[in-house]
């Protein structure tokens, strides 16, 4: 009988829309698609950034190999311009080898600056694009499996817990290394790696990146009598959040030399959840804390990769990717440069 109805009243009784369950359906499948797809997509996108920061290290090879071949020796620590056996401005490896990485004009322009002028300068090659700091160095110079102090011409008392000490340690411009003393082999040696670079003053302390300094010096700790595992148990220790001994300039300041701004060393993991600190203590307020002394650092390399892991630059300009679960025995020898131990 219905079907003797005219074909507009049938027409009348049929749904409009959707279901609501129906929707709903719609709405898991998207919310489905999308948490398979926004993670993949980050995924590459984080991969291609470490890629980018890995070829950009991968220069710093070119560049150094290049300063070795045209001055017959290694970039030094510093290199002291003017003002006394310390200098006034300091020119860290890194800057050393802008010319060698086409970058001439910005050294030429950098090297007329004051250090503490210097610090807001970008330079792309210096900067890792995981990296949400835009100025100072992600790129650190290898020290060593572990630093005593900054060595300086004046000072006698130097990296004591070195063991063998890195290819670009804080050796001044008297006593230059050549690639005939890195006798681990350059592919056992790590010359580069990452570090990340502190916010700056007015936050608060921020673990993986900031500096912390301990005093533990101050209280009877001995750098010439400890062995690398009892530095490193010191800035374990330290579980609490510090206001005022610690610094907020790491990696920031392009022309300051040290662990703080320019160098790094393998006493800990690659992103370990282990403070960075210093046995000493802080001379200056946190605002102001760019010439703390650097005696017993430990300093890891630390990147802001998806995956954890950090981009390590070989003496022989070769890039490894490590992750933080590397063997910390062979992560360690692969920072000293003669004392013929094991590496990765």
């Amino acid at each position: 009988m219905n079907s003797n109805r005219p074909r507009s009243e049938q027409n009348r009784f049929k749904p409009l829309g959707f279901t609501i369950v129906e929707i709903l359906v719609v709405l898991a499948v998207i919310g489905l698609l999308v948490s398979l797809i926004v993670p993949a997509v980050m995924a590459a996108r984080g991969a291609a950034n470490r890629l980018d920061c890995e070829n950009r290290l991968r220069q710093f090879g070119v560049a150094l190999h290049n300063f070795e071949s045209t001055h017959k020796h290694l970039p030094v620590g510093t290199i002291f311009t003017g003002g006394g056996p310390a200098g006034t401005d300091w020119l860290p490896t890194q800057l050393q080898l802008l010319p060698h990485l086409e970058q001439t004009a910005m050294y030429e322009k950098l090297v007329s600056k004051m250090r503490h002028s210097s610090a807001d300068v970008v330079i792309p090659i210096f900067h890792c694009p995981t990296e949400d700091v835009s100025v100072g160095i992600s790129y650190r110079a290898c020290t060593a499996r572990h630093v005593g102090c900054t060595e300086l011409p004046n000072r006698q008392f130097t990296g004591t817990l070195s063991r063998g000490y890195g290819a670009l340690s804080g050796r001044t411009s008297l006593n230059p290394l050549t690639l005939a003393e890195i006798t681990d082999g350059l592919s056992n040696t790590a010359a580069m790696s990452e570090r990340t670079i502190s916010y700056g003053p007015g936050r608060r302390f921020e673990k993986d990146r900031d500096i912390w300094f301990s005093g533990a010096i101050d209280v009877g700790f001995s750098i010439q009598a400890a062995s690398e595992d009892e530095t490193v148990a010191v800035c374990k220790a330290l579980n609490y959040t510090p206001t005022s001994s610690y610094s907020p300039f790491s990696g920031r300041n392009i022309f300051a030399v040290g662990s703080v701004s320019t160098f790094y060393n393998h006493s800990i993991p690659p992103n370990s959840s282990i403070t960075d600190c210093s046995l000493s203590s802080a001379k200056h307020a946190p605002d102001d804390s760019w010439d703390d002394d650097d005696c017993g650092m430990v300093v890891g390399a630390r990147s802001r990769h998806y995956d954890r892991t950090v981009n390590v630059l070989l003496m022989d300009g070769s890039v490894r990717i490590v992750p933080p679960h590397v063997d910390l025995e062979a992560w360690r020898a692969l920072a000293s440069r003669a004392d013929g131990d094991i590496s990765l």
